[in-house]
């Protein structure tokens, strides 16, 4: 039963995400149980896919949306009403908010892996300020 339960609030806070950001459906569902804290294994068992798949969904929300994405909720933002937290798409400027190079180098190859999925003028914008601070090589 708690299982079922899990499994319909994850469904509903994915539908929310889905409806609320530019998120495909199956992103939604992976960002939903990351959030709970599942790994990319398991997220990918849930969702019925492989780890990689799974990890490449929150790839590409991460890129789209920052590395908080995928964090971990505390218990108290599991539970109903589940629209909290919202997400919004972050810019070049996203880097300054990144505290340290591990984490930048890592949304920066999430927007590298994913760079065909998303907005063309976004992905020139990022890709442009990740090669300036020597993130990325564009053209090579």
């Amino acid at each position: 039963m708690a299982a079922d339960s899990e499994d319909r609030r994850v469904t509903q806070r994915a539908n929310y995400l889905a409806r609320a950001t530019d998120l495909r459906k199956s992103e939604a569902r992976a960002v939903a149980w990351s959030e709970r804290g599942y790994a990319n294994s398991t997220i990918g068992r849930k969702l019925d896919t492989s780890k990689s798949t799974a990890k490449g969904w929150l790839e590409r929300a991460m890129a789209q949306y920052g590395l908080e994405i995928a964090e971990v909720l505390p218990p108290a933002q599991l539970e109903p009403p589940l629209s909290e937290p919202s997400y919004e798409p972050v810019d070049e400027t996203y880097l300054d908010e990144l505290q340290s190079r591990a984490d930048k180098q890592r949304w920066a190859e999430c927007v590298e892996r994913n760079a065909d999925s998303l907005p063309a003028e976004w992905v020139a914008d990022v890709m442009e300020r990740l090669e300036q601070e020597g993130y990325v090589s564009v053209g090579d």
